[in-house]
């Protein structure tokens, strides 16, 4: 929406003489009629900006200010903008300016941070360039004034074109050194003659020498055209704040026009108290001249790195290099990965993300810019110059600003499938993702309907359940809907807060879980399985998953599985992020955890909390040597599918676009999978509409015959069951009783606990930890209240199907007998009666 509808522009000064009127502005904007295609007086967010800036509306227009919205609204001079930068500079903000002379000039203000300079600076303000450039434009001009204003800044001078006595001529210089050209004072400052001058250089003048010594210097010219007194308003406030800033924060316009009085009453003879450290004029010159050299010798080899003196302020030296860099590798090369900066790096199995290590850090520098300090001598074949590395600090502050580059969570060499089902089938960084997505040729563009008919999921179904996997010896169904399961899963992890692993369980040597592995890998990695063998003990297990993930790994092998059972292994499959110790160092990094873990061995034991994080796909036969059979539908599998990979993904993603299609159908489960609740939901969705049945079949069996610590409970609390049935017993009593019963079970690890003086303890321990806990038989054991002398007594209870609860018992509904008490002596607390040996909790 736009403030008013292309009204033209209006001279952008006021005159005693009619020699700057509107055609003048109308031919700097290029229109005879000063109206143009693309230029509106002013946008909206344009008026909310010059507002907080004190210009008002009718300022701003009566100085010829409008909104450009495309290339034609640009001036002449400035439409290169439009063909470098596009159409991201829009809404530009034009100040047509005019010189004493008569002479046309101005600036624009393009959006945000869309235009940078070849030394990586964002450019605020761009100007004509050469002799078109702005150096003294008149904002007002007053015959016989009172005195003579000099701003610096645009808004600023505006905003005392607005606030500032009538009787005050105006001046504006853009930029403190604006009024130079190729060291020569502008010609324009011979108005000041006869007149007193206040300079109003903004607030940076009492902290930065460059600003202090610009100003200093431009009072030095006019005194020497015989201006009768040159004074400068010290301008309160931090940084750059000008006197815009200032009058914008006034309550109203009186306030405002009390404060430029005050400013031009208290004008100083010096820009500041005492002059701000810093390079003096002449070391600026030289650092100058070793930047101007330098870069003459860059385009003589035609190296177009912009060159960047270090030796300068640390700020500038570390916003220019943070600015190149983003520039150049943002979401190419360096992103923001697990807290901190990470590379991309190609290797020979394809892109992985490294640690940015000083050195590597130091030549991304040297890539972007030429960094130089010293002074700078011609030899005479292309000038000499002393080049050199920023200091260590100012790299390892550039290195800081890890946080605004992209976040990378992983590496991908399948297409990806984003929130709302769409594919990513280009290659290079995904935003919506965070992932950088490494497709082979093949992959680039690849097809993959929106709406998929029946055809097409039939033909999916065929190619990956019977093509690719109809030679397998899977033991059921629900094993092949698994195998599905394992090669969508990658496709879709970034959509899921966690996933099961994998586990390819072989009943023996020659079954085939190898080669299932390569097809697995192959059709989501395009590369071979990259296997390893599970760490030693739980510390190498935490180093091991830390550094698959800083990699962006996002699959993850372990071959020759005898055993899971790994706490840290458990927590890893159940995190949605994962934080460790950087390796190497003493800080911590966080990295969101978006991989998916396979591993394979025959007669895997699934241990404890593990049996519930892993999903089987088991392989069996009949035959005393599977090795040996023939008559497969392929001659050569892995070629196979190597050379079908395309076919094999698209069949993928055509059953995955299927469920986004009918509306992310969620099947019915009588089993669920805690902590991977939308993982079964998402996976059991899209094999529900492709057809192919199984999914989690037989998995709560699987688990139980797998959990042989489970089994063991259960057959020690039928023991107790059978022994004391729905009654109270103590851990003595149970302990004597395992001691001298032969067919007696034991809880697991404690087959040795009758040979222990400490067994009713170590016995109570353990039935502590198992309290209130359903086994598979239907049993548990609980508490029962504290009996005579503080002992602690417990009993079995049976889960009653009917009534969706334990069978209650005589045990648990009589009321024990009350324990005797000792009379309290007085002065002396009451003493509590207690085996040592029974009185576990």
């Amino acid at each position: 929406m736009i403030a008013e509808e292309n009204p033209g522009c209006q001279s952008g000064v006021s005159t005693n003489p009619a020699s700057h009127g509107t055609e003048s502005v109308s031919h700097y904007m290029g229109h005879a009629d000063g109206a143009a295609s693309g230029a509106v007086s002013i946008a909206p967010e344009h008026v909310d900006e010059l507002a907080v800036s004190a210009v008002p509306l009718d300022v701003a227009k009566e100085h010829g200010v409008y909104t450009a919205t495309d290339r034609d609204g640009l001036p002449g001079w400035a439409q290169w903008l439009d063909d470098k930068f596009g159409t991201v500079i829009y809404p530009v903000l034009c100040y047509p300016m005019v010189e004493p002379d008569g002479s046309i000039t101005g600036q624009v203000k393009p959006a945000a941070g869309s235009v940078v300079d070849n030394d990586g600076n964002e450019m605020k303000y761009v100007s004509p360039a050469g002799a078109e450039s702005p150096q003294f434009p008149a904002v007002r001009v007053v015959d016989t004034p009172a005195g003579v204003i000099i701003a610096e800044g645009v808004k600023q001078a505006l905003a005392l074109a607005a606030y500032a006595p009538a009787d005050w001529s105006i001046y504006r210089i853009c930029g403190i050194t604006g009024w130079v050209r190729d060291g020569v004072p502008t010609k324009h400052l011979r108005v000041v003659r006869g007149h007193g001058v206040v300079i109003v250089p903004d607030a940076d003048a009492s902290t930065k020498r460059a600003v202090y010594d610009g100003a200093a210097e431009l009072g030095a010219a006019c005194a020497m055209r015989r201006a009768e007194s040159v004074r400068f308003a010290r301008v309160a406030g931090f940084g750059n704040t000008g006197i815009d800033d200032l009058l914008g924060a006034c309550a109203d316009d009186d306030e405002r026009r009390e404060m430029v009085l005050d400013l031009l009453a208290a004008a100083s003879d010096k820009p500041a108290k005492t002059p701000p450290k810093g390079l003096t004029a002449t070391q600026r010159k030289e650092n100058e001249a070793s930047r101007a050299a330098a870069r003459l010798a860059a385009e003589r080899r035609n190296d177009p790195r912009p060159v960047i003196h270090v030796g300068e302020d640390r700020f500038q030296v570390i916003h220019q290099l943070d600015t190149l860099l983003h520039r150049w590798f943002d979401g190419r090369v360096l992103f923001r990965h697990g807290d901190a900066l990470g590379q991309i790096v190609t290797e020979e199995r394809g892109p992985v993300v490294n640690a940015v290590t000083q050195g590597a850090f130091a030549d991304l520098v040297s890539q972007v810019a030429i960094t130089v300090d010293g002074a700078v001598r011609d030899d005479g074949k292309g000038c000499s110059h002393p080049f050199a590395w920023p200091d260590k600090n100012t790299l390892a502050a550039v290195e800081s600003r890890f946080r605004t580059y992209m976040p990378l969570d992983g590496v991908s060499g399948v297409p990806l499938v984003r929130a709302d089902g769409s594919v990513v089938t280009a290659a290079g960084y995904d935003a919506e993702t965070r992932h950088y997505v490494h497709l082979t040729d093949d992959l680039i563009g690849l097809d993959v309907p929106d709406s998929p008919t029946r055809q097409d999921i039939g033909d999916a179904v065929q190619l990956l359940v019977v093509d690719l996997l109809g030679d397998f010896a899977f033991k059921d169904r629900s094993d092949v809907a698994h195998a599905i399961a394992a090669i969508l899963t990658p496709l879709v992890r970034t959509l899921l807060p966690t996933s099961p692993g994998f586990a390819v369980n072989g009943l023996q040597m020659g079954i085939g879980k190898g080669l299932l592995l390569f097809v697995i890998s192959t059709v989501v990695s395009g590369l071979m399985p990259p296997l390893a063998m599970l760490p030693s003990n739980e510390d190498e297990m935490r180093k091991s998953l830390t550094a698959i993930l800083h990699s962006g790994q996002t699959i993850v092998f372990f071959d020759e599985t005898a055993e899971l059972d790994s706490a840290v292994l458990n927590g890893f499959m159940t995190a949605e992020r994962w934080s460790d110790r950087r390796l190497g160092v003493t800080e911590r990094i966080e990295m969101p955890n978006t991989a998916v873990v396979f591993f394979a061995g025959n007669q895997m034991v699934i241990l404890g909390d593990a049996a519930r994080r892993i999903v089987q796909i088991r392989l069996h036969t009949d035959e005393p040597n599977p090795e040996n059979r023939t008559g497969f539908r392929h001659s050569d599998l892995k070629g196979w599918v190597v050379e079908n990979r395309a076919r094999l993904l698209r069949a993928c993603l055509v059953l995955i676009r299927a469920w986004f299609d009918a509306g992310q159908p969620v099947p019915d489960h009588s089993f669920r999978m805690g902590s991977f609740e939308r993982w079964q939901d998402m996976i059991g969705g899209i094999l529900m509409v492709a057809g192919i049945e199984g999914f989690t079949e037989g998995m709560a069996e699987q688990r139980a015959d797998a959990d042989f610590e489970g089994q063991h409970w259960a057959a020690h609390l039928a023991w107790l069951s059978d022994k004391y049935g729905d009654g109270e017993f103590t851990a003595r009593t149970a302990a004597d009783d395992l001691r001298y019963d032969d067919e007696a079970e034991y809880p697991p690890g404690l087959e040795n606990l009758v040979e222990k003086s400490s067994a009713a303890r170590e016995l109570g321990k353990a039935w502590s930890k198992q309290t209130d806990r359903w086994r598979p038989n239907g049993l548990r054991i609980v508490r029962s209240v504290a009996g005579q002398g503080g002992r602690m007594k417990w009993r079995i209870e049976q889960f009653d199907e009917t009534a969706g609860g334990p069978v209650e018992s005589a045990a648990a509904t009589s009321a024990p007998p009350p324990a005797p008490k000792m009379p309290a002596e007085g002065g002396r607390p009451m003493p509590v009666i207690t085996d040592l040996d029974e009185g576990v909790a």
